[in-house]
């Protein structure tokens, strides 16, 4: 156990975490998303390598819930600004659904105030999804978002912006992995013949 420390909110419902940059140290990032009374809050906070973390930071979305069975994405680039994204529903049926991206300085302060960006309406009730940063040379290069509704279907986000039926349909692993390639996001899939498969989104 290198550290423990106590949580700022009741109850995360999506927890994650990524290395900083080596030039920098290699310092450790932890995020999560919890619900509060008014909607969502995103927590942030790093360490270093043999040390414990700083206090956690956060920022506030108001009418927004996380939703269930999507851990938020995080990223930080080669100047240690970090990002964090969390997909969200907006409404009491959860069929309206929200992407929001939180940032924090290298310094581990909120950037301003945390952007909720509307996603298209969805056709059935979310069971969960996924979300991966992509990086290319310590750069931001492309987030992938995916969304698993009832009826085994899946939805992804494509470059407009747009939720797109995944190209492969197939049942995905509980919970949802993405895996980065050069040039696409493959998705794992379970299969009761094949066993595990990947396959591109």
């Amino acid at each position: 156990l290198a550290w423990s420390a106590p949580l700022p909110a009741a109850e995360p419902q999506g927890v994650t975490a990524a290395l900083g940059p080596v030039a920098r140290g290699s310092r450790r990032h932890v995020a999560f998303v919890a619900a509060g009374a008014e909607g969502l809050e995103v927590f942030h906070a790093s360490h270093p390598e043999n040390g414990r973390p700083g206090p956690f930071r956060s920022v506030k979305v108001q009418t927004a819930r996380p939703l269930a069975g999507a851990s938020p994405a995080l990223f930080v680039d080669q100047d240690e600004n970090v990002f964090i994204s969390v997909l969200a529903t907006t409404d009491d049926k959860g069929s309206a659904c929200a992407l929001v991206e939180a940032r924090f300085s290298p310094a581990g302060e909120p950037a301003g105030v945390a952007r909720l960006r509307d996603l298209d309406p969805l056709p059935a009730r979310p069971l969960g999804g996924a979300l991966l940063y992509v990086d290319k040379q310590g750069t931001l290069a492309r987030l992938e978002a995916v969304i698993a509704l009832e009826g085994d279907r899946l939805l992804r986000l494509d470059t407009a912006g747009r939720m797109v039926p995944v190209a492969r349909p197939g049942r995905p692993t509980h919970p949802i992995v993405l895996l980065p390639g050069r040039q696409v996001t493959y998705i794992l899939y379970e299969d009761p013949v094949r066993g595990l498969a990947v396959e591109a989104l």
